[in-house]
């Protein structure tokens, strides 16, 4: 009877965390609208807002929620729950799915180089930039565990939420959008490999060269970008 009721009461709680999650992402959508913002940016502020990092751990423990609405699972590496978090994921590979489908294809090819251009300059000045804030922020060396950490942290961005605002200004099948749109990819492959090269010398302790594992970083380069071909192939495939 426990358990009956501890999975009734898990399935209320995301029942009324999606009400909520909806309810603040279209509020906060429409009032960046009118301030003429894209709206998955007022979407953003809203996950901030009812975050579990923000509001989501406060209090309401007279409607029942004693550790707040989005509370922090304990043991686990991400901040909301394991079904809120699936439904998420779902969310995001819906939304590649139908930019995919809003997708030029001729018009993706052709900008393939000056979108591959764009992707590896942005990944070299955003880590520049990053590594180069913290040498100056806290007088630490350009090769300094901290340095290389910031640098990824500003080559990361969201395939997702490129895609959502190209979608949203009708811009996916202009030769704009999808030099964007190609540029993003290609950035976050390279941002993968970026990370896999700075946790291998992260775990060589940063000093010797000879005793970074090339291997590991080889096989991690390998592995994101034979994965990012075969999910381009078989896009090619369905397409066709």
């Amino acid at each position: 009877m426990n358990q009956e009721t501890s999975v009734v009461a898990q399935i209320s709680l995301l029942a009324i965390q999606l009400g909520v999650i909806i309810f603040a992402a279209r509020f906060c959508g429409k009032a960046a609208q009118k301030f003429k913002i894209p709206p998955v940016l007022g979407e953003l502020l809203a996950g901030i807002i009812i975050g579990p990092y923000l509001l989501g751990r406060v209090n309401l423990g007279i409607l029942g929620f004693p550790d707040g609405l989005f509370p922090l699972p304990e043991g686990s590496s991400i901040p909301v729950s394991t079904p809120l978090y699936s439904i998420a994921t779902l969310g995001s590979i819906i939304l590649l799915f139908m930019s995919g489908l809003e997708t030029d294809l001729r018009l993706l090819f052709r900008y393939s180089v000056a979108g591959t251009v764009v992707g590896i300059g942005g990944v070299i000045f955003s880590y520049a930039f990053g590594a180069g804030l913290c040498m100056l922020a806290m007088d630490v060396p350009f090769m300094h565990p901290q340095s290389m950490f910031l640098g990824i942290l500003c080559t990361a961005t969201s395939v997702g939420i490129t895609a959502r605002i190209l979608s949203e200004e009708k811009s996916m099948d202009s030769p704009e959008g999808t030099t964007i749109l190609a540029a993003a990819v290609i950035d976050d492959v390279l941002g993968i490999i970026c990370l896999a090269v700075v946790l291998g010398l992260l775990s060589a302790g940063g000093s010797e060269v000879g005793a970074v594992d090339w291997g590991q970083i080889g096989r991690i380069s390998v592995k994101s970008v034979g994965i990012w071909l075969g999910a381009t192939a078989i896009g090619l495939v369905f397409a066709h």
